[in-house]
């Protein structure tokens, strides 16, 4: 099937819109030791693992992801997680960040508390806390602040956008992103916490708490449930068909989730073949309608291209959603 001629037989509210549709194409780059009770030990096979995506059959990793980037003419946004370094030191860091800077992507923040509270010299007390929500906005001041330090220190220039781990942050993240100095975030997910602790519109990117909310993209995939545009979890139908109807309906943006681990098995073991699969067809699609859908970086532009027009819902058709059940089931067989 040739993607770029996806449709579908529900037509929703297209409009005549001759400005092509900003795709933020963001990967959370982070790397996590298999137990935390001797993570020290595993440093190395766990960056191995999540950052260069090292397997017998070939690395999938962020490297494999740059190239894939580079040879289609994509601009990617790279979410690195830095809190790591507070306890590694920045080598491994300053490895990762100019590995994304000298293949011309765009690098922003990413952090995760967790780091924070296993670390063996807190520079906060966390006690049983460990996401984002979890502090008061003084707390989450301080670890934006430590995390950005280290992305600049490891050589990341013009940093606008933060995303605070596992999308587990509230109204405090925001004035905590504001008070660093950063205009820009993307920390929200439809059903990462409760209504009262998102103040964000999940239909379209809008201003709160003064900065600019860019939440996960979201589509209806079957009556009644919405389903967030990650590479992982949506086959490239979906993908597909989500962003062109995104444009044709008016959509000015669309945010999609990867990790720089997405393209490995759930053992971390070898790769996914099902998800490098729809990666590459994803990559190929994009490649094929820049000039209906360009993917983008999270520059100034972004940060003033608000709109509080509401937006028209994306339905994808259904058997889809059983095909990518399929396609799901398919990856907990294939070993």
């Amino acid at each position: 099937m040739n993607l770029t001629q996806v449709s579908s037989p529900r037509e929703e509210n297209i409009v005549n819109n001759s400005r092509p549709l900003r795709v933020f194409l963001t990967v959370d780059v982070e790397l996590w030791p298999s137990s935390w009770h001797d993570y020290r030990s595993e440093f190395s096979s766990a960056f191995d693992r999540y950052i260069l995506g090292r397997t017998a059959r070939g690395t999938v990793g962020l490297p494999y992801q740059l190239r894939m980037a580079r040879d289609h003419g994509l601009r990617f946004v790279f979410f690195v997680e830095t809190l790591f370094a507070c306890e590694f030191g920045h080598s491994a860091l300053n490895e990762i960040v100019q590995m994304i800077l000298e293949a011309g992507q765009d690098v922003q923040l990413h952090a995760h508390p967790e780091w924070v509270r296993h670390s063996s010299r807190p520079f906060i007390a966390t006690g049983d806390r460990f996401v984002f929500r979890d502090f008061s906005e003084d707390e989450q001041s301080r670890l934006i602040e430590i995390a950005l330090s280290n992305l600049s220190e490891a050589g990341a220039k013009e940093v606008r956008a933060f995303r605070a781990g596992s999308f587990q942050a509230n109204g405090a993240t925001l004035r905590a992103v504001k008070r660093s100095g950063l205009g820009i975030d993307s920390s929200f997910k439809l059903g990462a916490v409760s209504d009262h602790e998102a103040p964000v519109v999940f239909d379209r990117c809008s201003v709160v708490e003064g900065v600019t909310e860019y939440p996960l993209s979201v589509f209806h995939d079957w009556p009644g449930h919405r389903r967030h545009l990650q590479i992982g979890s949506c086959s490239s139908r979906e993908l597909a068909h989500v962003l062109r109807r995104a444009h044709a309906s008016g959509w000015e943006s669309a945010v999609v989730l990867s990790h720089s681990v997405e393209m490995m098995n759930r053992d971390r073991t070898g790769p996914d073949p099902v998800v490098l699969r729809r990666f590459e067809r994803f990559c190929r699609f994009l490649a094929d309608s820049s000039s209906d859908l360009r993917t983008s970086t999270f520059d100034a532009d972004a940060e003033s291209e608000v709109s509080n027009r509401p937006l028209a819902p994306i339905h994808s058709p259904p058997w889809w959603t059983l095909l990518r059940q399929g396609e799901q089931l398919s990856r907990r067989i294939l070993p």
